[in-house]
């Protein structure tokens, strides 16, 4: 299903053929309704979490690509599957990220295999704006001679698509199940996706006027008053009512 969505907002020209930029980060969930400061406190300590690595299109946050794990992990180990997987999906020409995923193989396995030009920072402790130029593997070197700067930053994106999955659908988990987990880890990113589409579509269809229809959501577009009134089924159906005459008594 996470493939119709990229098809979709492929359609839809929400993306490109070939992506420009993606980023490839993880992050940790939340296998209790329980927060970390109470849990601190009470000095109870998790020593595992579900852990979700992706890849993102830096400009529309979809989602390309998804691996669940359990951590702490090092995110090299999810970075083959990972980025085989998000490829299959959609294309993309550079790839962002940390420098958990700085190595010369990586590099080596972006471009020989894939054709896609990685940019990892290529040493721990130093800052991403200054790269040292003295390396001894070659890819490395010439990415730290040639550092863009500017599409570096657009690393953050990923960022953003990670706060929009906890804030708009949490980040504490219901399942407890290895397999559940999983499966409501993956459901939630399909959730997003979809989100994001259904907004876009919206949103375009609020600033042209028309009528949109969704898989039984009915948009109708007023353009002078900037307002779209989304009908799904009967129960969300608007009803007004016409106001009393005053008459003379």
């Amino acid at each position: 299903m996470l493939d119709a969505t990229i098809d979709q907002a492929r359609d839809a020209g929400l993306i490109a053929p070939t992506s420009p930029l993606a980023a490839i980060d993880s992050t940790g969930m939340e296998s209790r309704h329980v927060s970390r400061y109470f849990s601190h406190r009470r000095g109870c300590h998790y020593s595992r979490y579900p852990k979700l690595s992706a890849i993102v299109d830096t400009a529309s946050h979809l989602f390309l690509g998804l691996v669940v794990d359990r951590g702490p992990k090092n995110d090299l180990v999810e970075f083959v599957p990972l980025v085989r997987q998000a490829h299959r999906r959609q294309r993309f020409e550079t790839l962002l990220g940390d420098v958990a995923y700085d190595s010369e193989g990586n590099l080596d396995l972006l471009a020989t295999q894939h054709r896609v030009a990685g940019v990892f920072p290529p040493r721990r402790g130093q800052s991403a704006n200054k790269p040292p130029s003295k390396l001894r593997t070659p890819r490395r070197r010439t990415l730290a001679q040639q550092w863009p700067a500017a599409d570096y930053g657009q690393r953050w994106q990923i960022e953003t698509s990670f706060s929009m999955l906890k804030r708009l659908l949490g980040s504490a988990l219901s399942s407890r199940r290895r397999h559940a987990i999983d499966r409501e880890i993956t459901l939630r990113v399909l959730t997003l996706n979809l989100m994001i589409l259904l907004s876009t579509a919206i949103h375009l269809f609020n600033r042209a006027g028309g009528t949109l229809r969704w898989h039984g959501c009915e948009t109708v577009s007023k353009p002078r008053q900037g307002k779209a009134l989304c009908r799904i089924g009967r129960a969300a159906q608007t009803r007004h009512r016409p106001r009393r005459k005053l008459t003379d008594s």
